[in-house]
């Protein structure tokens, strides 16, 4: 590996480039003589939003990559990459070549410009990595960072097929997470709708794999866009109380992100209706996940009745979010003098101080 980057390098420096040399060159070579980190993370920032235009500047992206593998350097290189646009034949075939090296680290590279690239000569060897098992069911548990590498390389391989397959990869990626179920936030990124009734059968399951896969695709970042369009069936499977308090409280968190104030109005009101304490629970994850100011009422009674300590001084660093200085300066004086809690009435003393409040 060191030789391939050897040769790369001696020969890229080696060239001789024109004021109209491609930008990634330039940039690539004025990060390695830079000296300023400042000068530096700007030139990584330049590189992101770059993409390479020739052979020679996927080269130099690709020596940089291997050259500096820490996680700002690589996620500028991969931001390059993701610019990339297709058809062009000349930079997949380049691509081609790096998807023939074992490396996992090279593959990684490779997988994200064929992808860009939708190279068709690639993508048998993308689905090669995809189809094949894991051999740990988390990077976590393998040892060597070979293997954690090639987990990664093993993941990136299955969300390329997801994104360019499209549903014809949904099982294929199903059946890896049953082997490693983080593989399951693949699904929930790109199959939101297809996989929210497949993680109530998940989280029912006997399997503690499929459990985990319920567990990992609920607690997936989606897009507030797409949870809109599903908040229904969301709110389906958080008032279902005989469903896994893990996926409702998960889906909660969702159904209150992407709530319009019509919708808290409808929760709030449900939730006075409800006297079971599990329930309330649900229904106030989902409001406080809000941020709506319509909260704040039953915001200001959790902060002052809730028997947790540590959950009160949430719920008031969350109001400090949502009140104006004038109405929150009230509560902490409130705060300051009736919270059971010694330290909670401390710090609220000690907000007021520095606010000016008396």
């Amino acid at each position: 590996m060191k030789m391939i980057l050897l040769l790369i390098s001696s020969s890229l420096w080696a060239q001789t480039f024109s004021p109209s040399h491609p930008p990634i060159v330039s940039l690539c070579r004025s990060y390695y003589q830079a000296l300023d980190k400042g000068e530096k993370e700007k030139i990584l920032g330049q590189i992101a939003r770059t993409p390479p235009a020739t052979p020679i500047d996927v080269q130099y992206d690709f020596d940089l990559y291997m050259r500096y593998p820490q996680p700002m350097t690589r996620a500028a290189v991969m931001g390059s990459l993701s610019l990339l646009k297709a058809p062009n034949h000349e930079l997949a075939s380049v691509f081609l070549g790096y998807l023939s090296h074992k490396d996992p680290q090279i593959l990684m590279f490779a997988i994200q410009g064929a992808f860009q690239l939708r190279s068709q000569q690639a993508l048998p060897l993308i689905e090669k990595i995809a189809k094949s098992k894991f051999k740990f069911s988390s990077p976590e548990q393998a040892t060597l960072p070979r293997d954690k590498q090639m987990w990664a390389a093993h993941y990136e391989a299955l969300d390329a097929l997801a994104l360019w397959q499209g549903e014809k990869a949904f099982k294929l990626i199903v059946d890896r997470a049953e082997e490693a179920p983080s593989v399951a936030r693949i699904l929930a990124v790109r199959f939101w709708d297809k996989t929210i009734p497949l993680m109530v059968d998940w989280s029912k399951s006997g399997s503690a794999a499929k459990r985990a896969m319920a567990d990992e695709a609920a607690a997936t970042d989606i897009s507030i866009s797409v949870l809109e369009k599903s908040y229904d069936a969301m709110l389906a499977i958080v008032e279902n109380n005989k469903l896994p308090n893990g996926l409702r409280h998960q889906l909660a968190i969702k159904v209150g992100i992407c709530a319009s104030e019509a919708q808290i109005k409808d929760l709030i009101q449900k939730y006075r209706t409800l006297t079971d304490d599990n329930e309330r629970t649900m229904f106030e994850t989902a409001l406080f996940a809000s941020r709506s100011h319509q909260v704040i009422p039953i915001l200001v009674h959790y902060a002052k009745t809730n028997p947790d300590p540590v959950r009160r001084m949430n719920a008031r660093l969350e109001l400090k979010e949502l009140m104006d200085p004038a109405q929150y300066r009230s509560f902490l004086k409130w705060v300051a003098k009736n919270d059971l809690d010694s330290e909670n009435r401390k710090e609220a003393s000690q907000e007021l101080s520095l606010s000016g409040g008396d």
